[in-house]
């Protein structure tokens, strides 16, 4: 299928002309401060709990940054059961798995309020060179690729949930205080995304609690990063 090219949008009065306008572009584009500089921003959406941006087989229509909130990644298979490929949190783009293959692989939900920028990229489909722009998502990709590499390389299933606090904790530094997080995703989908059971994931929690690691009561956790690695160690 050949690569879908992507046209500059005219962008309205109302929004912003580029991202480096906006307060939160830093959080979005952190290490390219000149390519911040020449994003424009077709449309700002607006998502309530539950509101899907795009679903599984759709063709290909945007990429986005998420300006706030956090969206849930899951697929179907032929006999309809869901698999959650994983989540994006503020400050990352999602949507380059339709641009690859020309449509979405999965379906993408709100999990909470969230507020997505439709980007202006011109993609030139036809030349080996990549703009800036192009540059700033291949390298994220990297990024995403090499957090699942590590996350599937969890020797058992307790390593696994520490892993993916710690992701949490690497990709939401904004939302935790003092060690305290409210998860934005049920536990059902944390065990969905791992490839575990629920009650496996519950025997985790409860070992992490035992180990003095955690404190949770419902989606409210308190995770203690700093004994983590000697507890880890030990095991």
């Amino acid at each position: 299928m050949p690569r879908p090219t992507l046209t500059v949008l005219p962008s309205s009065p109302r929004e912003p002309e580029a991202c480096a306008r906006c307060v939160g572009a830093n959080r979005c584009w952190p290490d390219d401060p000149e390519v911040r500089a020449t994003i424009g921003v077709a449309r700002r959406v607006a998502l309530a709990r539950g509101d899907a941006l795009w679903r599984q087989s759709e063709p290909f229509a945007a990429v986005f940054v998420i300006a706030s909130g956090s969206l849930r990644l899951a697929t179907l298979d032929p006999g309809g059961r869901e698999q959650v490929t994983g989540f994006a949190f503020a400050g990352e783009v999602v949507g380059l798995d339709g641009f690859a293959l020309g449509e979405h692989a999965g379906t993408a939900t709100a999990l909470e309020p969230t507020t997505v920028c439709r980007l202006l990229w011109q993609a030139n489909g036809g030349s080996d060179s990549y703009t800036g722009l192009e540059k700033a998502l291949l390298r994220r990709v990297a990024r995403v690729r090499a957090r699942q590499a590590t996350r599937l390389a969890a020797s058992d299933a307790v390593a696994a949930v520490t892993g993916f606090f710690e992701m949490l904790r690497e990709r939401m530094p904004e939302r935790w205080h003092d060690g305290r997080l409210s998860l934005p995703m049920s536990r059902g989908d944390i065990a969905s995304h791992l490839g575990i059971a629920p009650e496996t994931l519950s025997r985790c929690f409860r070992a992490l609690q035992r180990d003095g690691l955690l404190e949770a009561s419902g989606r409210e956790l308190f995770w203690r990063p700093a004994a983590t690695t000697a507890a880890l160690a030990n095991r």
